[in-house]
């Protein structure tokens, strides 16, 4: 291609500022949404963890099929034994826990999030400080700490003489020994908050077997592949549960890539929103080959004339795809801008559980992928038009004298249907996961929402020592302030707060179940267990179905009790009626004591909304059999703004217990807004993007149609001189139009159909196939159809019968 070819090429397009400015909007539409979707994809699945090696970084995780849990936790002993057994794959091994300590000293006191690690874990990662070292072998010992640059700047305004000196953490004195590089973390899921860091001492911890709560990371030995260390874990979990049938009954070993425990639960919603975003580039480039395909016939007396007069079939084919690459070319310079945007609104508005978020952005393999994608946009844009163009009638187009048009409307046809197919696929998609949505949202967490709560905790008090007097006092304190109903306290709160689990036996049963004893060497059944106070049922508005709530004479030393939920009830008991039945924590022949369920309440979601009922007890907060929550939550009925409410909080707190931190104040609803933030968030864009599609779909009907309006004059002028009435033709074109909606409806509902099972693990209460959808989807397309194509046929209409038959 020579300069002076692309020059007139440009000239070409300059002429034609209404085609330019409609091609290049729509291309730019199309690769600015996959360029933005692509730089989250890139930044999040593909690039390489920000750790030295970290293609050698994995995790390990416990396994247990018979209960279906995955990625769980190991105990220090376990731990123990897989770094002694497996010198030879793993270069280092580390295990961690969340620690959240209370800082104080510096201001209010506040609940900070951290991870408590080995003191290899830096080393492990291959990652240097900013200021300082990193641990340690004795620091453990010494209780050394490490900040994260944003926890540095934000409470210590970046103060470089920070390293050396003590902080008080939990009320003991913490040394900093160093500051991570601003874009530090870790880990990169699970407890992703952590802003600091403190080294693990497990001496004490070596003997508990059954206490799981560490997460391991390693670095594989060089030369040591994924598979190899598989398999010398396998080896070592065998091993392990024949030495310790009680704690390691069944319990497998999983080694992954680090990056797929950060990456594996978006995977599929990414891959899922690029090919969105792809299908709207297709769209975009079917309905720019489209406006091409029609200026290259509406030029056919041109083409003609220049191939007459010597111009070869290459250079004609050649013309086409140059403006098809100019104007993708133009395209992608917009778009990029647009992506620059699109970028910046989804780190904005994407929810937390977006890993890796910081890291996204258009930088250079974005623009040079985009620049791919532009290239072959381009040429498929102008491949049908050049095509076209070089099969072009030379005497009839000669003859013509470019008075009218004639040709390629079945092309241009075919392209406006696959357009409309690839809307209909793109609609499905976005109505399935808008009524899961909907249906999330219409579901009653068994709570309500409009309760607030905050969360306080006591780690470094004094009132550690005596928690239950405390929270009585607490509760008491902020029940009496005015507008408040009731106050409760709970451990962990339904949504947004932690799962805790044990395992239980019923007094009387002897069979193995779900509800009942298990034989020798087989598992308990579970359920999940929190501690609460009297009157935290009526705060939180959790009905009571039988029995009673607990009450003050549930103390220390009276019986113990317990309060079951339905889904648990209907496990112990027949019909549910499980108050009066015994129930305890772990094997009927151990120590522990039988519990009585004096109350069962109504079920609420757990975790998240989508998750099915598990069975639930609860415990009075003067018999918790932890001994010590570090965080608990208070829950407040009030009519009151939930704002005016919180507020009050602080103030009798602040006065009552100065020293204990007050955290994640809010409505329950907002929890439950948060725990539906990923698919909010995911639904969205699919919809947006739905939206464009349909929007080009729409542009592209009203294109052909016009086309084939201009195309049709004569006829049309005919018809009217010949007593047609203006309906009539009115008629015709709308039917056309339905005609080419409904062929694409037809194959989108197809294509759509083999589809949507992919969207299986999405859905909640929908099913793929949903009636309402698969016919609503069509429908309303079909409308948009008939809008689009109103204008044209009511030029149809206006066609002057003398005046066109005399141009022709």
């Amino acid at each position: 291609m020579s300069l002076r070819d692309l020059r007139i090429s440009l000239r070409s397009l300059y002429r034609a500022p209404t085609f330019t400015a409609a091609a290049t909007l729509t291309l730019a539409l199309g690769i600015g949404a996959t360029a933005a979707v692509y730089s989250v994809v890139d930044a999040v699945l593909l690039r390489p963890l920000a750790y030295g090696d970290a293609e050698r970084l994995v995790a390990i995780f416990e396994r247990s099929d018979a209960r279906g849990e995955q990625h769980s936790p190991t105990s220090p002993a376990n731990f123990q034994d897989w770094r002694d057994a497996t010198p030879k794959i793993f270069d280092d091994m580390t295990a961690a826990h969340p620690w959240a300590p209370v800082l104080r000293g510096t201001g209010r006191p506040e609940e900070l999030q951290g991870l408590k690690a080995s003191p290899s874990l830096f080393r492990l990662l291959g990652v240097e400080p900013l200021h300082g070292r990193t641990f340690a072998p004795d620091d453990a010992a010494e209780r050394s700490v490490v900040l994260g640059h944003g926890l540095w700047q934000r409470r210590f305004g970046g103060d470089p003489e920070l390293v050396g000196k003590a902080l008080d953490l939990d009320g003991e004195p913490h040394v900093v020994v160093a500051v991570m590089p601003p874009g530090f973390e870790f880990p990169p899921f699970w407890a992703t908050g952590a802003e600091l860091w403190t080294a693990l001492d497990l001496s004490q911890e070596l003997e508990h077997r059954n206490a799981r709560f560490l997460r391991v990371f390693a670095r594989l030995d060089p030369g040591v592949d994924l598979a190899t260390a598989q398999t010398a874990m396998d080896t070592v979990a065998l091993r392990l549960e024949a030495e310790h049938p009680n704690a390691n009954h069944g319990i497998g070993v999983d080694v992954e890539a680090l990056q797929e425990p950060v990456v594996g639960p978006v995977r599929t919603s990414l891959l899922l929103l690029l090919v969105t975003a792809g299908g709207v580039l297709l769209i975009a480039a079917a309905n720019v080959s489209n406006l091409l395909l029609g200026r290259t016939l509406g030029r056919r007396h041109e083409i003609a004339l220049r191939t007459a007069l010597g111009a070869s079939r290459g250079r004609v084919v050649g013309w086409t795809l140059r403006e098809g690459l100019i104007l993708a070319a133009l395209g992608a310079g917009l778009g990029l801008g647009l992506a620059e945007g699109a970028v910046a609104a989804l780190k904005y508005a994407a929810p937390s559980s977006v890993p890796r978020i910081a890291e996204i952005a258009v930088d250079g393999r974005v623009v040079l992928v985009s620049t791919l994608v532009t290239l072959l946009t381009g040429l498929l844009a102008a491949a049908l038009p050049a095509w076209r163009a070089s099969r072009l009638d030379l005497q009839s187009s000669l003859r013509s004298g470019g008075r009218s048009v004639a040709g390629g409307g079945r092309w241009r046809e075919g392209l406006v249907v696959a357009e409309i197919a690839l809307t209909v696929m793109l609609l499905l998609g976005a109505g399935l996961l808008g009524r899961s949505l909907l249906a999330l949202w219409d579901l009653d967490p068994g709570f309500d929402t409009r309760t607030t709560t905050v969360s306080l905790s006591l780690a470094g008090t004094e009132h550690v020592e005596d928690q239950a007097t405390f929270f009585d006092e607490v509760v008491a304190s902020v029940g009496s302030l005015p507008g408040v109903e009731s106050v409760g306290l709970i451990n962990h709160l339904p949504i947004g707060g932690d799962i805790w689990r044990t395992g239980y036996s019923v007094e009387g049963t002897e069979s193995t179940g779900a509800g009942g004893n298990t034989a020798a060497g087989e598992k308990l059944p579970k359920t999940n267990f929190r501690v609460a106070t009297p009157a935290y049922f009526e705060a939180i508005g959790i009905p009571l179905l039988r029995g009673r709530a607990f009450n003050e004479n549930d103390h220390a030393n009276a019986p113990g009790v317990v309060i079951v939920n339905r889904t648990l009830a209907e496990r112990i008991a027949p019909n549910g009626n499980a108050v009066g039945r015994r129930i305890k924590q772990g094997a009927a022949d151990n120590d522990s004591p039988w519990l009585e369920v004096v109350g069962v309440v109504a079920d609420v979601r757990q975790a998240d909304l989508a998750e099915p009922l598990m069975p639930e007890l609860f415990f009075p907060y003067a018999q918790n059999p932890v001994g010590f929550y570090q965080r608990s939550s208070l829950v407040v009925r009030s009519e009151l703004p939930s704002s005016e409410v919180l507020a009050a909080i602080e103030r009798r707190l602040g006065d009552l217990a100065p020293d204990v931190p007050l955290s994640g104040g809010a409505e329950l609803g907002s929890l439950v807004a948060e725990s539906l933030s990923a698919r909010y968030f995911r639904t969205s864009l699919l919809g947006l993007f739905a939206l464009v599609a349909l929007s080009l779909a729409a542009v592209g009907i009203y294109g052909v149609m016009s086309f084939s309006v201009t195309q049709r004059r004569p006829e049309m002028g005919l018809r009217l001189a010949l007593g047609a009435l203006p309906s009539e033709v009115f008629r015709l074109v709308v039917q056309k139009g339905l005609a080419l909606a409904a062929g694409g409806a037809a194959l989108g509902l197809l294509g759509g159909a083999a589809g949507v099972r992919l969207l299986g693990s999405f859905l909640f209460e929908v099913r793929p196939f949903d009636p309402w959808t698969f016919v609503g989807v069509p429908f309303f397309l079909v409308l948009v159809a008939f809008a689009a194509t109103t204008l044209p046929a009511w030029r149809a209409m206006g066609v002057p019968p003398a005046t066109t038959l005399r141009g022709e």
